[in-house]
């Protein structure tokens, strides 16, 4: 991803104030230590995903109502 570990956990623990319930959780120790995703982080990126294929359609849209437009000025009007 192009970035420090450091600013990554910066980015998490930002994440984590923002959304009032962590999306990440660490636990330190050998045996079951590390990192996990929570149930609320989980969430966050399944509502993600479906706001990015929304987005994708919607731009879709406007990407042909664009070309639309510009073929009817080119046809119309030259």
């Amino acid at each position: 991803m192009n970035m420090s570990y450091k600013h990554a956990w910066q980015l998490i623990n930002s994440m984590n104030r923002q959304a009032g319930k962590p999306f990440i959780e660490t636990q330190v120790g050998g045996t079951g230590g590390g990192t996990k995703l929570t149930k609320a982080g989980q969430k966050a990126i399944e509502q993600f995903w479906r706001i990015h294929e929304r987005f994708k359609k919607f731009l879709s849209e406007e990407i042909r109502i664009l070309e639309f437009s510009l073929f009817i000025n080119i046809v119309i009007f030259k």
